[in-house]
């Protein structure tokens, strides 16, 4: 079995390692944009436009993998994205109508960025897992929404 989840340096990442990725007893990468000390291996992704952010990360989980002690045919049987945030505010502000950009960054080019590396690293019959957040699921006028 091996994990790649990207956004493995938040919160919710490191809890999942702490949890799913004990002792490391199988190989799992952490892809965020931040190093990740939970995990055996730790990649660096960047920003940029959705292409970017994407293309970018599948080649640098390429040439992590290559220079790592992971034998080849690199392939994960779980890709799990908890990358992500939450931004408060309302959308009748401009402070609020901002962070609905931020939240763009954070949840939606995560998302394609994961999804874009399924289609590079998954192994066949492989699970492919993005994560939300509670608070999406109620009421909360006054709060833009957690979008992947």
């Amino acid at each position: 079995m091996s994990i790649l989840v990207v956004g493995g340096a938040g919160c919710l990442g490191r809890a999942f390692l702490r949890k799913f990725g004990a002792n490391l007893v199988f190989p799992v990468v952490s892809a965020d944009l931040a190093p990740c000390d939970e995990a055996n291996v730790s990649v660096l992704i960047g920003g940029g436009s959705c292409t970017q952010a994407a293309t970018g990360a599948a080649t640098k989980v390429k040439e992590a993998l290559e220079s790592s002690s992971f034998q080849p045919p690199w392939q994960f049987d779980t890709i799990v994205c908890t990358a992500g945030a939450f931004s408060g505010g309302s959308l009748a502000t401009s402070a609020g109508l901002e962070s609905v950009d931020r939240m763009w960054q954070a949840n939606v080019k995560s998302a394609v960025a994961t999804a874009h590396l399924a289609t590079k690293f998954l192994s066949p019959g492989g699970l492919v897992v993005f994560t939300g957040a509670g608070a999406a699921l109620g009421p909360c006028p006054d709060m833009v929404r957690q979008t992947a």
